[in-house]
C-alpha cells in the first residue's frame, strides 16, 4: 500500500489492527479499481493520483491530487462486502445531487431449482430448461 496507494490511504490501513488491515487494503484497491475502470484509461492512472477517504455512515469519498483533472463531486462510489469475504466496489460518474441506488440480488440457476417450480404446467410442449 505504501508503494502504490496515497500516504492518508497507507496510513489508514496502518492504523487498523493487523487482523484487518488486509480487509481494509482490499476495501481500497477495489475501489481504485472501480475508479480506474469507470474512467476507461486504466493504470494509465496513477494509484497515488487519487484517494478515498472511508466512513461507518456514508458512501467512500473520493479527492485528487494536481495531477489528476477530475472532479470529486461528479463521482459516486458504493461498497459491498458479499457473504462476509467479497470486496466489491462501484464507481459511477454521478453528481450527488442524484443520489446513488445499488441493490443487490441473489441470483440462481434454472439447473438448481425444480423447474416445476418455476414454469407453469403446459400440456402442449415439453418444456426445455
Amino acid at each position: 500500500a505504501r508503494r502504490f496507494f496515497s500516504p492518508a490511504e497507507a496510513s489508514a490501513i496502518e492504523r487498523e489492527p493487523t487482523p484487518r488491515q488486509t480487509a481494509m487494503f482490499f476495501r481500497f484497491w477495489t475501489l481504485k479499481e472501480a475508479y480506474i475502470k469507470a474512467r476507461g484509461i486504466g493504470l494509465s492512472i496513477p494509484l497515488d493520483s487519487f484517494a478515498f477517504t472511508l466512513f461507518e455512515d456514508r458512501p467512500p469519498a473520493i479527492c485528487f491530487t494536481a495531477d489528476c483533472s477530475d472532479v470529486p463531486s461528479a463521482w459516486q462510489f458504493a461498497q459491498i462486502l458479499l457473504e462476509g469475504r467479497y470486496q466489491i466496489a462501484l464507481a459511477i460518474r454521478l453528481p450527488k445531487r442524484d443520489p446513488l441506488a445499488v441493490r443487490r440480488r441473489h441470483t440462481v440457476s434454472l439447473q438448481e431449482w425444480d423447474t416445476s417450480r418455476i414454469l407453469p404446467p403446459c400440456s402442449s410442449q415439453e418444456w426445455a430448461v
